[in-house]
This record gives structure tokens, C-alpha cells and sequence, in this order.
């Protein structure tokens, strides 16, 4: 039997999907939740005003379309809303692309220092 952390990556890659609370199958989900599927998140309830949101177009981890979603679905205004202007960034860009520095943290650092 396969553990969850691989099954949920499996479950990421390659198609757009919204985020449930855990699955813990039918049964025991049923006692949780009051219904055989882990509910959706309520992202309307969200009241925090600190909310940046980092992402680029061709993300193969975290979609577009999810982004746009996540994004009609909050009542709050966002803190920051930044689309990498590069369209070949993907998920490991984030971290490990030479250009990281100048298109994503150089934004991060300048958020923190707003807050200190």
C-alpha cells in the first residue's frame, strides 16, 4: 500500500484540482465530516489581511486556473498578487532558477522589511 505523501503528489501533477480537507476514506470521513468525501476548504472564511500570493503560468505543481479560483474565492483583499513575468517559470524555478534572486526573493525580502 502506497503512503499518501506520493499518492498526493501523484494526485498534483498534470490536471488542475481543488483542495479538500484530508481524505481519510469513506467511513471515517463520514464520522469526521458528516459525509462519505473530504469536504473543500472554505477559502471564503480566510480573514488574514498578510496574504501574498507568488505563482507563474506554467506551474505544473500549483495551476493557473487554481490560482484564479483560490483567488475569486477570498473575501480579503490580497497583500500581494505577483505573476512571475518569466512564462517558462515553472515550480522549481522558485527555488532554484540563477534568476530567483532578482524575480522572486528580491519581492519577498521587500514584503518582510514592510512588516518589520
Amino acid at each position: 500500500m502506497m503512503g499518501s505523501a506520493p499518492w498526493n503528489t501523484v494526485q498534483l501533477y498534470g490536471e488542475p484540482l481543488w483542495l479538500r480537507y484530508f481524505d481519510y476514506g469513506e467511513e471515517k470521513n463520514q464520522k469526521l465530516y458528516g459525509q462519505s468525501e473530504a469536504p473543500f476548504y472554505d477559502f471564503s472564511r480566510i480573514n488574514s489581511t498578510k496574504i501574498a500570493l507568488f505563482y507563474s503560468e506554467i506551474d505544473c505543481l500549483n495551476h493557473i486556473e487554481n490560482v484564479k479560483k483560490f483567488k475569486n474565492e477570498l473575501k480579503v483583499k490580497l497583500w500581494d498578487d505577483y505573476l512571475v513575468a518569466d512564462p517558462s517559470y515553472d515550480h522549481n524555478d522558485f527555488l532554484w532558477a540563477i534568476n530567483s534572486g532578482q524575480l522572486v526573493n528580491a519581492r519577498v525580502l521587500k514584503l518582510l522589511q514592510s512588516i518589520q
